[in-house]
């Protein structure tokens, strides 16, 4: 199941901020799969992938979840029904406190990206074309 952590902006756009991925059916852990009962209720704690970020003010949080996110997770061979007991679900994200020695770090410095690709363009030449079929040979020849 992937799990993914958004940050929404008030005009609705929507910056993945970090993943997590657990198949359910190694829920109890790896050594042993245990099936999954149709209906039955289970817990289960995803791990986020690790990441500093702040969230802008008068944004949101979104937790998405669905059952597959390819390609890092391929869709099910069946339909999968998945269901979130909103009530009994919490998210716990670690925060910390501005610290005095944080204005004492220096600013990433630019990133650095190879430069673009070079670009050609084709144009159709204006003109001729012939195609000769020869029947005897079973060739076709274009020109």
């Amino acid at each position: 199941m992937p799990v993914r952590l958004n940050e929404v902006a008030p005009d609705g756009a929507s910056t993945r901020i970090s993943y997590g991925l657990l198949n359910l059916t190694h829920r109890n852990g790896h050594e042993r799969p245990l099936a999954l009962v149709p209906g039955e209720r289970i817990t289960v704690t995803v791990q986020l992938n690790d990441v500093a970020h702040a969230f802008a003010p008068g944004n949101r949080i979104r937790v998405a979840l669905s059952t597959s996110y390819w390609p890092l997770v391929w869709p099910s061979p069946e339909p999968v029904t998945l269901g979130v007991f909103a009530g009994a679900s919490r998210l716990m994200l670690p925060s910390r406190a501005p610290r005095a020695e944080d204005k004492k770090l220096r600013p990433f410095s630019d990133s650095e990206a190879a430069p673009p690709l070079g670009k050609t363009y084709h144009r159709p030449t204006l003109g001729r074309r012939w195609v000769e079929r020869d029947i005897g040979a079973g060739t076709i020849t274009y020109r």
